[in-house]
């Protein structure tokens, strides 16, 4: 496995180049080698088993263009402890089933939280019906990093029922 740098218009990536026949690290940005596309990068939990309880995988979140939403994102997604929650937010003006999206990580030894975008409208709706949403945990999926200013970054989230651990 080799790692390498990643220039984006904002930040330098190092994340994990994955040889056929290799093992995915897990909790870590990889790529595999054969990736035509070099601006995706994948995410593999820590815990494999959470995904046999997936309430939903690959959901690209939405609002990360808005305001520094991207910018912090690109930021935290590149330390060690970057970590992403769900937040209720009930009292959301346009809908009251909104969920944020918040990304957390250290930047010089000092914990960052930012609001980064939401589940969309729709599946926001259905899990708020079918899941207490305290019981609801998110992990990235993938990531695309835009190789210039011109381009949006995008990520797609894994969420889990974490209630029946």
């Amino acid at each position: 496995m080799i790692k390498r740098l990643n220039n984006t218009a904002k930040e330098k990536y190092t994340f994990a180049i994955v040889n056929e026949g290799e093992d995915i690290p897990f909790d870590c940005w990889h790529q595999k080698a054969s990736a035509k596309n070099k601006n995706f990068l994948n995410w593999r939990p820590a815990n494999p088993l959470n995904w046999k309880r997936a309430v939903r995988a690959n959901v690209k979140i939405a609002g990360l263009s808005q305001g520094k939403r991207q910018n912090h994102l690109i930021l935290l997604a590149n330390k060690d402890d970057f970590k992403l929650s769900l937040e209720p937010e009930p009292t959301n003006q346009y809908d009251s089933n909104a969920i944020k999206v918040m990304a957390q990580a250290s930047i010089k030894n000092e914990k960052q939280l930012h609001h980064i975008g939401y589940i969309p409208k729709e599946i926001a709706k259905n899990m708020v019906a079918k899941f207490k949403l305290e019981n609801l945990a998110t992990t990235p999926s993938s990531f695309f990093l835009p190789p210039n200013d011109e381009l949006n970054a995008s990520l797609k989230i894994a969420i889990f029922d974490k209630g029946n651990e």
